[in-house]
């Protein structure tokens, strides 16, 4: 499979792998959003670092690790990584994904997780400064279920659908994502893995 690495986390830090396109550029922070009401690690003024993982996966040393107990009741909590912090005047800070199909990503989810992580991909239309949507945040999405091991997920652009409570668009546009987040619902405590995600073809 033809791949580009977004960011193997080991390099321990919270950014993922830039790549200095001039015209396409991807560089971005891991972040973590919730909705106030519970505890997440990190929180949400924290810097985002990479976990050692025990044992290593392979010669992977290190994954993206967060975790949230269920006071969340709102709509939940979430992480996940911008693909663009460089907004300019006429970008708003997306990345232009449509060379690729979709993200491929390991995951794991620790014992006491919830099972069913909702894959976000964040683009202008749906993203609350994109400047589009009014009725927005109803990003287009794909469930995916975890596992205690260590498993390799592959979702594409064309299996994202939204939930329906927001502005509805006809599908996702790769041309301007924004970024990609992993969400979990309302009383959804998770204690969740990401390693090695990318970008295929």
């Amino acid at each position: 499979m033809d791949l580009s690495l977004i960011d193997d986390m080991e390099d321990g830090d919270g950014t993922i792998i830039s790549l200095n396109d001039a015209e396409n550029p991807r560089r971005g922070a891991w972040f973590v959003g919730n909705d106030g009401l519970g505890t997440q690690e990190p929180g949400r003024n924290e810097t985002f670092f990479m976990a050692a993982i025990e044992p290593p996966r392979g010669s992977s040393l290190s994954a993206a690790y967060s975790e949230a107990d269920d006071k969340f009741t709102d709509w939940g909590a979430l992480f996940g990584f911008r693909l663009n912090s460089n907004e300019t005047e006429t970008n708003p800070g997306v990345y232009d994904a449509s060379e690729f199909r979709g993200i491929i990503f390991f995951a794991r989810a620790d014992s006491g997780s919830s099972t069913k992580v909702l894959v976000d991909g964040v683009d202008v239309q749906t993203w609350n400064k994109g400047g589009i949507c009014t009725r927005c945040d109803d990003h287009f999405t794909k469930i995916v279920t975890l596992t205690p091991c260590w498993t390799q997920y592959k979702v594409a652009f064309s299996e994202l659908k939204q939930s329906g409570w927001g502005q509805p668009f006809e599908a996702v546009d790769p041309t301007k994502v924004w970024g990609i987040q992993f969400r979990f619902g309302a009383r959804s405590p998770y204690k969740l893995w990401i390693d090695d995600v990318a970008f295929y073809r």
